[in-house]
């Protein structure tokens, strides 16, 4: 592009670290970012999902001026003013059937869902084949479970294949003081990617073959999540693998370049960003300032996400 029967899991939800999940929310906060301090969530049958605080801060977003991305420019300042917590990985097959099993979607509406890499196991590669819509709805169904209140609200659904499709068209509106699950918004997607380099990639000059899976090494499959190096801030395959949905309407930057304050992108648009490239993608697309705008309904291969709270 660049072109299991229906079982209640609330009871076995858990949050493991020492603290209660519940009680962890978006606000000021001071300490390190990134794995020393973790929060990870139970989703029963062993499977967990592991997220890092990203505290507040300030960065320039986008490519700096004389580079060669005019769709991710002009570079501007953005200050975050709040502590956010990021999954480290994005959201697995396991993730997701232990999530959305027993719900209206596929348990799995993954691409591949065989052939992994030997030395991979296959439920631990990336879920993608999803809309934003699947995207958003997950976030609820995982803050449902967690007991937590739900950011969206999601009414008009469309599904493909009837009632127990994936969702392709909806009405999705949010209130962000609910303390529950979301997708990043691309301000701070592009922050945490970064882990406070300005390079174009967050690990600078290193070899990117440690970092990255790109066309050229991924033999034109996902990969089990957590295989390469993760960034400064404990964050696994925020490039490449797969792209990863926001959720700002897609548009250009200012021109001239506007400072801007815990920005959530457009009220309105055509497509919704995704961000960091992927196992289809040139090395080149997976840089910490790339960006595209992908249909919300569309379903692609290449495509899935991870989650913020």
């Amino acid at each position: 592009m660049k072109s299991v029967p229906k079982l209640r899991l609330f009871a076995i939800f858990a949050v493991l670290i020492a603290f209660s999940l519940a009680g962890c929310s978006d606000g000021a906060g001071g300490g390190d970012n990134g794995p020393d301090a973790v929060i990870t969530v139970s989703l029963g049958g062993g499977v967990n999902m592991t997220m890092n605080r990203i505290n507040a801060g300030s960065f320039h977003m986008g490519d700096p001026s004389g580079g060669d991305m005019s769709w991710a420019r002009p570079q501007y300042s953005v200050t975050l003013t709040k502590e956010f917590y990021m999954g480290i990985h994005q959201v697995t097959q396991e993730q997701w059937t232990a999530v959305m099993t027993g719900s209206d979607n596929n348990p799995n509406p993954s691409y591949f869902t065989s052939d992994a890499e030997s030395g991979e196991v296959q439920i631990k590669r990336p879920v993608e084949s999803i809309t934003w819509f699947d995207a958003i709805e997950f976030c609820n169904r995982l803050s449902e479970r967690a007991g937590l209140e739900k950011v969206y609200t999601i009414t008009g659904i469309t599904r493909t294949g009837g009632a127990t499709g994936q969702i392709i068209a909806a009405t999705v509106t949010a209130e962000w003081s609910k303390n529950g699950f979301r997708l990043p918004f691309e301000a701070e997607w592009e922050y945490a990617c970064r882990a406070g380099t300005t390079t174009d990639w967050s690990f600078g000059t290193a070899n990117i073959d440690n970092f990255v899976w790109y066309y050229g090494i991924s033999n034109s499959r996902t990969h089990q999540v957590g295989k390469k190096t993760a960034n400064a801030w404990g964050l696994f395959d925020t490039h490449g693998n797969v792209w990863e949905w926001c959720w700002d309407w897609y548009d250009d930057y200012d021109d001239p370049p506007v400072a801007k304050t815990d920005p959530r992108g457009p009220a309105s648009g055509t497509n919704r960003v995704i961000r960091g490239g992927s196992w289809s993608d040139s090395a080149e697309d997976t840089r910490s300032a790339d960006r595209i705008g992908n249909v919300p309904g569309s379903r692609g291969r290449s495509v899935g996400f991870r989650v913020v709270r």
